[in-house]
């Protein structure tokens, strides 16, 4: 009500064509009309073993330094070495029967595992419902489905090959529409006898 009235922007028309590219950051260097990424804060990682702070190129070196770590016994905690002398001395670890939280009957596990088996699903021999009422009174006023007779399934073409002659086909053709003709007669008596 009291407030100040927004305006919109102002709009400030450029001269000539808008610039195609983007407004670059200042960290984005070009160098020769190519944009350049530094690697900073990027770790590169070794091809061969897979270790980082080395690549493919100075793999030969990082393993002549750490030979050198292990001759001088400098190897710090945060090394990784697989060395087969340095693990024999690690001994298996094996959980404590005791600490399992499945076989303590307080825990939330053990309790989870026991809802688990109660809820087995029954197995259901899968049949067809019952029929209910309806569909049983009704059953008499159900129309019969067409039998539907194509040329191919009347001249004995299914297989796509001619099977009989011109005159067994016109013959069958004729039978299959009589029979058709006399179909549709005993359903026009009998929808014309329940009206």
């Amino acid at each position: 009500m009291n407030a100040v009235p927004i305006q919109p922007p102002l709009f400030t028309k450029v001269m000539g064509r808008p610039k195609k590219n983007r407004k670059k950051a200042p960290e984005e260097k070009i160098k020769k009309g190519v944009k350049v990424f530094t690697k900073a804060g990027v770790t590169i990682h070794c091809s061969i073993c897979g270790i980082a702070d080395h690549n493919k190129k100075g793999h030969e070196k990082y393993l002549e330094s750490l030979a050198e770590k292990i001759q001088n016994n400098i190897v710090g905690e945060d090394d990784e070495i697989d060395i087969p002398s340095i693990l024999e001395h690690v001994i298996p670890h094996t959980p404590n029967p005791s600490m399992d939280p499945t076989q303590k009957q307080d825990s939330m596990v053990y309790r989870m595992q026991v809802e688990d088996g109660e809820h087995v699903p029954i197995n259901r021999l899968l049949s067809p419902l019952p029929e209910n009422a309806f569909v049983t009174s009704a059953r008499d006023n159900i129309p019969h489905s067409r039998v539907r007779v194509t040329t191919a399934s009347s001249r004995g073409n299914l297989r796509g090959g001619r099977t009989s002659s011109p005159r067994e086909q016109a013959t069958s053709n004729a039978a299959a529409h009589q029979e058709e003709e006399e179909r549709l007669a005993e359903e026009e008596e009998l929808m014309s006898s329940q009206i």
